[in-house]
């Protein structure tokens, strides 16, 4: 059973108007309007817009078919009608908390109008924009004229992203405790910048978004970039993709079951180009605010130049329904480490303010892409740099930042957060799996890991810049092959190293054990078995002793990986799921105490 505005979805039946004399046709017509509204707020929680059916709202709501027609020419009449009886159920007052509690009241009202209508028409997605407008607009002139009407936006964006979410969950009893926390966080977090922001003067050149790839299934995502952009998701079909690619209907089924699932793959796809994009800049900028600068210019100019791409991540994923976003958000995660280093510096700030800032700059893109197309998107690094800036460096120097012309500088030569970034991700782990057995070109290890290959070319990539693997000339001419540098080592080959090379290898071989033991610890599973073992031995040798230890630790770890070939082989045979393990052994010289 779902409630709606109109009363429970099993119930709007009962509430036909008794036959008789007496009623007049707009009586009788409000009646079934009605009716149909509660059947169409129930049906699309339940189904979603698009696979929502005149008959689903004929049988729960007891219109018939005739009177429906009489009453809407079609399915999108309807819903359009019943978006705005939604909204005018809304609080117009009474700020955030009215609106979460409205939520609370009533959840599938508010899921039809926050989340499902971004699938329906173009004159649907323009009523939901008018309504937030309206909202940013009472926001602008509670605040003055003098406030920032990008922060405005940005502020709104943070409480429909909350909101969303939640009602995605279904953990919308959530959002009026949430809102009456972000309010006074972001006020407090994020006040207005003392100086102007450079926000209007940059336009980005529009790229060229051209159907280059000559693998198939590349070649199919890159069509249904293109023709989303131009019809929108929702209207988009196979038959158009198809068309677009220049390949058969066969050919796109032997990639993908369906639309929805090219989607996704289309998603991971984009995700990984922007990903590229973006941290490469970031790293290379040694102290971490200009990084963000620098990052978030990077990000705009990106989709600056690709506006079917930007189109794809910023407004039709909402449209494709939550699977899509969902998706974006895992496509997306790796530019977490853009955060990294504010946790690090305020571990106490609350997760709500990072989840608020960043849907707040999503919803400022979102906007500026619908209003001014993407080549206007770059203006808005100054303001997303400023967000995530400016709870943690506060408003005059964070605005100094925001406004400074983005320069990288060279890298660290070891980057820590690139090797726990790699042991963090699933992807990239099972990537180093595979190169640990023998070198692998990117299509051979997509074939083997099922991705696309444009998803593992960006991990490799990533891999690459921690030194985790690196490039190798393969047999034939033109072949590249991906090596593991994380393989066994000689104390020969070790020593063949330089010391600044030797440092760079220990600290990446730190950062993995340091993320595989914080993993451990914090999921609860190290003391899960009792058969763990963690073992600190303080030791005094002389130099035969500490020989005779490196020869006991290098035969320990050769009897290991003996013992992980056993398990392999029983495993293939029984069935029997793996059990994840990391053996450590560590043997090394400390400073003496009188030394130090």
């Amino acid at each position: 059973m779902v409630n709606t505005p109109w009363g429970a979805s099993e119930a709007l039946r009962e509430r036909r108007l008794p036959p008789g004399p007496g009623r007049s046709p707009q009586e009788v017509a409000e009646n079934q309007r009605q009716r149909l509204f509660g059947a169409m707020v129930a049906s699309v929680v339940r189904r979603g817009l698009a696979a929502t059916r005149l008959t689903d709202l004929t049988e729960l709501s007891g219109v018939s078919s005739k009177s429906f027609y009489e009453l809407f020419p079609d399915k999108d009449a309807c819903f359009l009608a019943t978006m705005e009886a939604l909204l005018a159920t809304a609080p117009e007052d009474g700020g955030a908390v009215a609106l979460a509690e409205w939520a609370v009241a009533q959840p599938a009202a508010a899921k039809v109008c926050l989340v499902e209508a971004h699938a329906g028409t173009p004159e649907v997605r323009e009523r939901l924009e008018a309504a937030i407008g309206a909202v940013e607009a009472r926001a602008q002139e509670a605040q003055g004229s003098d406030f920032p009407p990008e922060m405005v936006t940005a502020y709104v964006g943070a409480l429909l992203e909350i909101a969303r979410l939640r009602l995605r969950r279904g953990t919308e009893s959530e959002l009026p405790a949430l809102f009456a926390e972000l309010d006074p966080l972001l006020t407090e977090s994020c006040p207005p910048p003392p100086e102007p922001l450079r926000l209007t003067t940059r336009r980005h050149p529009r790229g060229e978004e051209a159907l280059d790839a000559t693998d198939h299934a590349e070649r199919i995502l890159q069509a249904l970039v293109l023709v989303a952009a131009e019809e929108g998701y929702v209207r988009t079909t196979i038959d158009q993709i198809v068309k677009r690619a220049g390949i058969s209907a066969s050919m796109f089924y032997n990639h993908f079951q369906s639309k929805e699932e090219a989607l996704l793959a289309a998603i991971d796809s984009a995700g990984a180009r922007i990903v590229a994009a973006v941290l490469p800049a970031f790293r290379r900028t040694a102290d971490w605010p200009h990084a963000v600068r620098v990052g978030m210019g990077a990000l705009f100019n990106h989709l600056g130049a690709r506006p079917a791409l930007a189109q794809l991540l910023l407004v039709e994923a909402y449209a494709a329904g939550p699977e899509a976003l969902e998706r974006r958000e895992e496509a997306l995660r790796p530019l977490e480490a853009m955060w990294a280093p504010a946790r690090r510096r305020a571990p106490q700030t609350p997760a709500l303010l990072f989840e608020a800032v960043q849907g707040g700059i999503n919803h400022l893109a979102y906007k500026r892409l619908r209003e001014r197309g993407a080549t206007a998107l770059p203006a808005l690094a100054p303001i997303a740099a400023y967000l995530v800036l400016a709870p943690f460096l506060g408003a005059e120097e964070a605005g100094k930042v925001a406004n400074a012309e983005p320069r990288p500088s060279a890298a660290k030569s070891h980057d820590p957060e690139a090797v726990r970034e790699a042991a963090l991700m699933p992807l990239r782990h099972d990537t180093l799996l595979l190169l640990a057995s023998r070198d692998a070109t990117v299509d051979q290890l997509a074939a083997e890991m099922n991705r696309p290959e444009a998803v593992v070319q960006h991990h490799l990539d990533a891999l690459e810049r921690a030194d985790l693997v690196e490039r190798v000339d393969g047999d034939e001419p033109g072949v590249v092959l991906y090596h593991s540098q994380m393989g066994e080592m000689t104390n020969d080959e070790f020593g063949r190293l330089s010391r600044p090379e030797r440092e760079h290898l220990t600290g990446q071989i730190h950062e993995l054990i340091a993320t595989d033991l914080e993993r451990s610890i914090e999921s609860k599973t190290f003391d899960s078995r009792v058969e763990r073992a963690l073992i600190r031995a303080p030791m005094r040798v002389d130099e035969k002793g500490y020989l005779e230890l490196s020869d006991l630790h290098a035969e320990a770890m050769a009897t290991g990986f003996e013992i992980e070939a056993r398990a392999k082989a029983r495993m293939e045979a029984s069935g029997e799921a793996p059990i994840e393990v990391r053996s450590i052994l560590a043997m090394f010289e400390v400073p003496s105490f009188d030394e130090e």
